[in-house]
């Protein structure tokens, strides 16, 4: 599952050029396979499966709820920070110091929390093929200027 090296006392992964939390890497990788389990291999492989920000958002999505859940956590912020990063068309974002992911990671993770925390969706209704990326994000910037 992991071809970089772990450090369970740190709670770490650490490759040529980055670094995971470890136990975050292990909650996103098992979703991924109760994506497998519950919608097959004919829709969820390395060459067919939903688009890039639903597939992943919802590992990291679950991946972070204890910083989703914690006191004083504001969706807003998070909101904020993507709308910034998007802004800056940065293609990476630094999740905790020196920990690096690809933009889409962080993107799919709002954008799903959006679709599931504030408008009630279920993932099985996130996967609809009609919800794209681009009408959500236009969607949670409206709802942000509101908020």
């Amino acid at each position: 599952m992991l071809n970089i090296n772990a450090d369970f006392a740190k709670n770490l992964l650490t490759g040529s050029s980055n670094k995971r939390d470890l136990t975050r890497t292990f909650a996103h990788e098992m979703v991924h396979c109760l994506q497998l389990n519950r919608y097959g291999i004919r829709k969820f492989n390395p060459v067919k499966h939903p688009p890039l920000w639903k597939l992943e958002g919802y590992p990291e999505y679950i991946a972070y709820t204890d910083e989703n859940q914690a006191p004083g956590y504001q969706f807003t912020r998070t909101v904020d920070r993507l709308r910034k990063l998007e802004q800056e068309k940065a293609r990476r974002v630094e999740m905790q110091p020196g920990h690096f992911d690809p933009i889409i990671y962080f993107k799919g993770r709002v954008l799903v929390e959006y679709l599931m925390d504030i408008k009630g969706l279920s993932y099985d209704e996130v996967l609809n093929e009609n919800i794209r990326a681009s009408e959500v994000y236009d969607e949670l910037l409206t709802w942000r200027k509101a908020h």
